[in-house]
């Protein structure tokens, strides 16, 4: 399924023809993104079946006395940040993100905009933080050679 904005840039005039060689740079970038989503989706449903089996082992083992194999904690924690990273852009794509519509339904077509391109701004800081700090993180885990 595409996205609105890849939609909307292959029916603009220079995106209307059905070759690749009518297309606008930006439609055949959208449809590339939209490609990628879609099958970091797939590898998403994998990381999910994995951490549903992982979590299953624990618990079989558990239930007949055995020691937990293979750090299933820490492997479970790993395919769900891999679930979560993998399904975002194809739960974007398809509109499936979370959002509170009772302030959007009260602003106008531009002040809609306006307060997305705020929050996407707002986001970006968030994440660059994030980014940053775990930058030292890993660097500090080269360093002194510790490993999880």
């Amino acid at each position: 399924m595409r996205s609105a904005e890849s939609a909307a840039l292959s029916s603009s005039p220079g995106g209307a023809s059905p070759g690749r060689r009518g297309k606008s740079p930006a439609a055949l970038l959208a449809h590339g993104i939209d490609r990628v989503s879609k099958w970091a989706a797939y590898v998403a449903c994998v990381c999910l079946g994995l951490m549903v089996l992982v979590l299953c082992l624990e618990i079989g083992a558990r239930a007949f006395g055995a020691t937990s194999p293979l750090s299933t904690w820490e492997s479970a924690g790993y395919l769900q940040a891999a679930l979560v990273m993998l399904g975002a852009g194809y739960t974007l794509q398809t509109g499936g993100h979370i959002r509170v519509n009772l302030l959007m339904g009260r602003l106008g077509d531009k002040g809609m905009r306006v307060l997305d391109t705020v929050c996407s701004l707002l986001g970006l800081a968030v994440m660059a933080v994030i980014c940053w700090s775990l930058m030292g993180v890993f660097w500090s885990s080269l360093q002194t050679g510790r490993r999880s």
